[in-house]
This record gives structure tokens, C-alpha cells and sequence, in this order.
């Protein structure tokens, strides 16, 4: 894994020079040519390439230098007196390189000046915590290149007082494979503080354990990295993290071993559409079928499989041994939690995409859903669907990655999925406020049902995904009598609405938790009361109904079960689900051409 982040940092020629790191600097101190307060000038949103010291800034006594964290700069209290110290210092020695440094010595060293830049940056509300520079005539002093050759000496020099030489001189680096004088401590990486990583950075190397001292090694001699292999590594990882949506509470990162063509749109990670959660009121509420266009959506599919196609004529040969790389991340107690890794071809890749999306696809529900959509029918129901971000992290820890193993890797749905997907579907019909909303079931639900059946199917049975039962739309040739028995009750539901209309809490709200778990108990007694609702309709759609119940209950070869597992219950969601669509879709139908009439 640590190796393949390397090659990706240097074909994407992604490094940083040792010594240094992008950082986020939120103001700069203005002074003139004689160390004059000019004022405070806000910093841009763009990291700026700073000097770091790594892990000994750690400390109590050493610091960063040039840019550091305000309350350290300007002594705002006593307690950052020995690091203050070390940064002046700093500022004193490399002066011999780069004048300006002193001249920010003057500024500091000068008490009317210093209260004049902390209430100064007071009014500009930077607090103490925040990282904070200097600029000389409007220039950035870690921007010189005066200082670079001292700066160099000088950092090796803190790091051979604080013995980070390691007690062989030379090891073999656990990245590379090659000899190195490794480093004892691995500076931290940022950009996991949204997924419960560190406001300081997070460890991806760590031994501060007894446990890990064998054979008399401390810290990271236990896994030895020479500073130019791990500074890549760490710089590689937040930039790809800059860019990583966050994934039910850890960062989804991912790349590709060959960079893919520029022209069109052929990643394939694209059509998780929406994968990063959007903490608002509103995004509950939001379903599979609002907004965007999903051609828009599929089109990394469209061009992936176009791509393939002319690797496989001899066209482009460096997309025939392209391969997808997954990580996702978290932070925990100042270390990088690694989720889960997954790497795969870039062929695979899409056969499990296109896979994932036919299994998803379901009658009147056939645009790509969004991950968070999914994600939101798998938690417990509320009406008001508030902090999803925290619930989704909360509830699905650890579900989160095996729905991803499944999507990548073309496997099975753990059953979790369905448990949940069909608990969903119970409440959200106890708890419906909208009549038109209850003659169906929750779409996305139903279609999360559909892939862990299709999917479980094939696994059992061995057989191909065109073999399998569960079909997008109606099949009238499965006989299994969960499935029937979801049919026959979705019939009863049109009966009472076509005879009694919208009459709030009807047959579904009613009795569809007892009939989906008990379907031989409740089937009778909604028979008996179909027969009140069909003489109230008229002799054609009496006839018409009676027959459809008929074709069902003929097909039913042992009777109703008495009681139904996950498979079952999730059969009978999707037998209601498929035959309510069908009896609409005849209904419209027919509309339609009494309109042509």
C-alpha cells in the first residue's frame, strides 16, 4: 500500500523538499524595511510551502519556525515562553542567511509593537491557535531562498541533538526496499480533523508502546523509512485527501496507477454521485429521483466501457495494466486509522459498477441513486433527520466498508443491509403523513432489497446474474410465496383505494408489518374485507381485480408461511413494490387511450 502511494507521488511528480510542508497560514504580520507594524494582512485559501521541524515541534521546548501558531510568536502567554524562545532564536541565527529575519526580531523584540500586532490580529479575529507569518515590504519571508542552505544545517542539527539517528546507520527502507539512515520519528500527516483526526496532523507510522520495543528497537526503527521516502508518502496522502469526500466518518480516497484520459470523463468513482454527506434538514427528504440528469450521472460508465473496448483493439496499452486504488481513512487518538484498502483492474472496476447499477435498477426507480441516499434508508428512522454526517458515522461504523467491499468487488450485500433497508421501509409507512406516498413503498429501499437478493441468490445457486428470479419489473413466473403474498396484498391495497379512495390509514398502514412477517395469519382476513371493497366497484373492475387474485392464489402450491425470514420479508417488499407499479401502469394506460378515444 506504502508503496504504491510512492509510485503515484512520483509519476504525478507530487513532493514536497524535506524540511518543508504546505500549510494553511491564516494571517501575515506586515512590517516595514526597520520592523515597523504595517498591519495585518489576511492570508489566502492556498497552502503555502512552510519550514517544519515535524515531531519535535511536539515538544515543549522547539517550535516551527518563520510560521507558527500566533500565541507562540508573540508570547501572548507565559506558557509559550521556551518555545517563543527557540523561534526568536531561530530568527536571530538564520538572520545571518536572510536579513529579514531579523528585521521580524525587531518587531518582536519591540513590547509597544508586539501589544500593537496582537490587537491588531484581536481585530481581525485571528485567534492564538491560528498559524501566522511575516511579510517585509509585502514580502513573505518563508518565500526566500537566502535561508534554505542554513535552514537545511540547521534542522539536521535539532534532529542529531534529539538522537533521531537511528543505532544502525544504515537500514533497509521498509517504502523503497533500499539502504537509508531511517528516521526515528515520522512526522504527522493533515487532513483527517473532519473524521476525528488531530488539529496537529495524525501518526501513519507510530510505535510508542512498550509492546512495540522488541529486539530492543524504539519508535519507528521497528519499521525503518528514509525522510525522503515518508515526506513523500505524507505529502502525497493530503493532497489526495484535499480532494477526498468523506464516506460515512472516514475519507474515501482513491487513484489510479495511470492517469486516465483527459478529454472525457472516464472515472469510474464519479458515478458515486454525491458520496460526501450534506448535513442540512432537507437532504433526508431528498429521493433517488431528484435533481441532475442521470445520463450525466452513467457517463463515466459509457466512456470506461469505450476505453476498454479499444485497449482490448491494441489502442492505448497502458490503460491494459491500469489499476484503482482505494483507502479509507480516520483519525483516532492522533493516529491514521486505515478502514479498509482495496485495489482491483480498472476492467474489473467497471464490470462491479455496471453490475451494481442493474442490480439497482427497479421499476419506476431506474435513475443511479446516490451513495448518501442508500446510507440514510440504512439508519434507524426519524421524521426529522438531523446531524446525518455524525448518525451515518455512528450507526454504520464498520457496515460502511463491507457495502463498499461489495461495490467494488461484485459480492454479496452483507445482511445487515436488508435488515435494516426493510426496518426502514416499516417506519416510514407507520410514520407517512402523505396519502399519495403510501400506495408505494420506499423505492431506494427496495432497491438496495433487490441487489442483497440478486446478489445472494447467485451465491447460493451459482448461478449467473441473468438466471437469477428478481427482475427489474413484475415477474409473474416466480412462484415463491413470499413474493406472491407481497402481490396479493398490494391488489388488496388498489382494491380499498379504487372503492373507498384516500382514506388515510388503509390496508397498508395497517397490516403490512404483520403481513410481511406473518403473511398466512393476516392474507384471510384481507381477503374478507376485499370482498366489501369489490361490490363497491364497478362489475369490469370487480372482474378484473378478482382475477388477478386468482392468477396469484393458483400459483401458491403450500400456503402462506407462518412466519418469514430476512429473504422472505424482503421478497414481499418487493413482490408489493413490483405489482402496485404494474396495477398503475395498466391504470395510466388505460387513461391514455380513453383520452385518444
Amino acid at each position: 500500500m506504502l508503496k504504491e502511494i510512492y509510485n503515484y507521488g512520483n509519476k504525478k511528480a507530487v513532493s514536497s523538499p524535506i524540511g518543508f510542508k504546505l500549510k494553511q497560514v491564516k494571517a501575515y504580520i506586515s512590517l516595514d524595511s526597520k520592523g515597523n507594524f504595517i498591519g495585518v494582512d489576511l492570508g489566502s485559501k492556498e497552502k503555502k510551502m512552510c519550514p517544519d521541524v515535524g515531531s519535535l515541534a511536539q515538544g515543549p521546548h522547539m517550535c516551527n519556525i518563520l510560521v507558527e501558531k500566533a500565541g507562540i510568536i508573540l508570547l501572548i502567554d507565559d506558557s509559550y515562553k521556551a518555545k517563543h524562545d527557540f523561534f526568536a532564536n531561530a530568527l536571530e541565527e538564520g538572520g545571518n542567511y536572510e536579513p529579514l529575519f531579523k528585521t521580524c526580531l525587531v518587531a518582536l523584540k519591540n513590547e509597544v509593537t508586539r501589544n500593537l500586532i496582537i490587537q491588531s490580529l484581536e481585530a481581525q479575529k485571528i485567534k492564538i491557535a491560528d498559524v501566522i507569518g511575516f511579510k517585509v515590504n509585502m514580502f513573505s519571508i518563508e518565500e526566500s531562498e537566502n535561508y534554505l542552505e542554513w535552514w537545511n544545517s540547521y534542522r539536521r542539527s535539532l534532529q542529531q541533538n534529539k538522537g533521531s539517528g537511528a543505532k544502525n546507520s544504515e537500514q533497509r527502507c521498509f517504502i523503497t526496499g533500499n539502504f537509508c539512515e531511517p528516521i526515528k520519528t515520522v512526522p504527522k500527516i493533515n487532513g483527517l480533523f473532519s473524521v476525528g483526526g488531530h488539529s496537529s496532523g495524525d501518526s501513519l507510522i507510530c510505535f510508542d508502546k512498550d509492546a512495540y520495543k522488541s529486539y530492543n528497537l524504539n519508535q519507528a526503527e521497528n519499521c525503518p523509512v528514509s525522510e525522503e521516502a515518508i515526506n513523500k508518502i505524507n505529502f502525497t496522502l493530503e493532497k489526495l485527501l484535499s480532494d477526498a469526500p468523506i464516506h460515512a466518518g472516514s475519507k474515501f480516497v482513491y487513484w489510479y496507477k495511470e492517469p486516465l484520459p483527459s478529454n472525457q470523463n472516464y472515472d469510474l468513482f464519479s458515478t458515486l454521485k454525491a458520496i460526501d454527506i450534506i448535513n442540512d434538514e432537507d437532504s433526508s427528504k431528498k429521493t433517488d429521483t431528484d435533481e441532475d440528469d442521470p445520463e450525466q450521472e452513467i457517463a463515466a460508465l459509457i466512456n470506461a466501457k469505450k476505453l476498454i473496448n479499444s485497449v482490448k483493439k491494441g489502442e492505448m496499452p497502458q490503460q491494459l495494466l491500469n489499476r484503482y486504488y482505494v483507502l479509507t481513512l480516520s483519525g483516532s487518538g492522533g493516529r491514521i486509522m486505515i478502514r479498509s484498502y482495496m485495489e482491483g483492474s480498472y476492467e474489473e472496476l467497471y464490470d462491479s459498477f455496471k453490475s451494481w447499477f442493474d442490480d439497482l435498477m427497479l421499476v419506476n426507480a431506474k435513475k443511479p441513486p446516490k451513495l448518501n441516499g442508500i446510507y440514510i434508508r440504512l439508519l434507524k428512522y426519524q421524521k426529522s433527520e438531523k446531524d446525518l454526517f455524525k448518525r451515518i458515522s455512528q450507526e454504520l461504523a464498520g457496515l460502511d466498508n463491507q457495502i463498499m467491499y461489495a461495490i467494488l468487488k461484485n459480492t454479496c450485500l452483507p445482511d445487515a443491509v436488508a435488515s435494516r433497508a426493510l426496518n426502514y421501509i416499516r417506519s416510514d409507512l407507520l410514520n407517512d403523513e402523505d396519502k399519495k406516498k403510501s400506495k408505494s413503498l420506499d423505492s431506494l429501499a427496495c432497491r438496495i432489497l433487490k441487489v442483497w437478493l440478486i446478489r445472494k441468490e447467485m451465491s447460493d445457486k451459482k448461478i449467473e446474474r441473468e438466471d437469477v428470479i428478481m427482475k427489474e419489473e413484475l415477474n409473474e413466473e416466480n412462484v415463491n410465496s413470499a413474493y406472491l403474498a407481497g402481490r396479493m396484498m398490494a391488489v388488496y391495497a388498489k382494491i380499498q383505494e379504487d372503492s373507498l379512495g384516500d382514506i388515510g390509514a388503509g390496508v397498508v398502514q395497517r397490516f403490512y408489518t404483520s403481513a410481511s412477517t406473518a403473511p398466512a395469519l393476516v392474507i384471510g382476513r384481507l381477503s374478507a374485507l376485499s370482498q366489501h371493497h369489490l361490490s363497491k366497484l364497478s362489475k369490469g373492475k370487480s372482474i378484473y381485480y378478482t382475477n388477478i387474485l386468482a392468477d396469484i392464489a393458483s400459483k401458491v402450491k403450500n400456503g402462506f408461511p407462518r412466519s418469514m425470514n430476512i429473504e422472505q420479508q424482503s421478497l414481499f417488499a418487493l413482490g408489493y413494490y413490483q405489482q402496485i407499479a404494474d396495477l398503475y401502469k395498466k391504470k395510466d394506460k388505460e387513461e391514455n387511450e380513453e383520452e385518444v378515444k
